[in-house]
């Protein structure tokens, strides 16, 4: 991801906690950021905090929790 790419993201107010790139230079949302987005969208996320599966099943999760914040201290 060059420098312009970073800039877009971080102008869609995402942060590096929201994110990272896998293997294939995908980019992948983070279960942190899923949760802060406050809303599953169906569509078999690979980190969806939710519990949903593209199989229709849902995976055996606690309910949700609110996101905590990686920038503030227990």
């Amino acid at each position: 991801m060059d420098e312009r790419e970073k800039r877009l993201l971080h102008n869609k107010g995402l942060t590096p906690e929201d994110y990272y790139l896998d293997a294939h230079g995908l980019l992948v949302f983070t279960a942190f950021y899923l949760m802060k987005r406050g809303y599953c969208c169906r569509t078999g996320c690979r980190h969806c905090p939710y519990g949903f599966r593209p199989d229709g099943e849902r995976r055996n999760l606690p309910p949700c929790t609110p996101p905590r914040d990686p920038h503030t201290i227990p």
